[in-house]
């Protein structure tokens, strides 16, 4: 095993960044058949932990990507305002995506815990893991989009 990953590693740094996409999605890939394929097995905390810990590093390595993307786009200069929009018309920025760019930790919720908390039934707790597989889905099929609208963050 130490063998390959000595083998692998002039690999990884030539690997160019579709390529690293197309990684990504295959990791996609094979991680939602590795929950469809252990849907009887749900409730063994150990699938569960390797799909939530392959969930973990699939969405880190999407954001990463979608930053390198981003700081690979060549953007037109803005071009000056003269006259600003009002400040009682100016929108919130609304979110593209339900996927967070950010690896920040969210902020704990305002309401007091559960008394009553039981666990999730693991029906209702796999039908999320495929949800948040979905968002990231969703994040690979828009990173065009994604990138552009981040480029500005990202190269000012």
């Amino acid at each position: 095993m130490l063998r390959s990953r000595v083998t692998l590693l002039p690999l990884m740094t030539q690997l160019t960044l579709p390529e690293l996409w197309r990684l990504a999605a295959r990791h996609h890939d094979a991680l939602k058949g590795f929950v469809l394929a252990r849907a009887a097995d749900w409730g063994d905390a150990a699938v569960r932990r390797t799909a939530l810990q392959g969930v973990a590093v699939l969405a880190a390595m999407v954001r990463r990507l979608l930053h390198m993307l981003a700081r690979t786009l060549c953007l037109a200069p803005l071009r000056p305002r003269t006259i600003l929009p009002p400040l009682g018309a100016v929108r919130a920025p609304g979110r593209l995506s339900r996927f967070r760019l950010t690896e920040t930790a969210r902020e704990p919720g305002r309401r007091a815990p559960n008394p009553g908390a039981a666990p999730d039934p693991p029906e209702l707790s796999r039908a999320l893991l495929l949800e948040r597989l979905a968002v990231i889905a969703d994040a690979w099929r828009r990173r065009a989009a994604i990138a552009r609208r981040l480029a500005r963050r990202v190269q000012t």
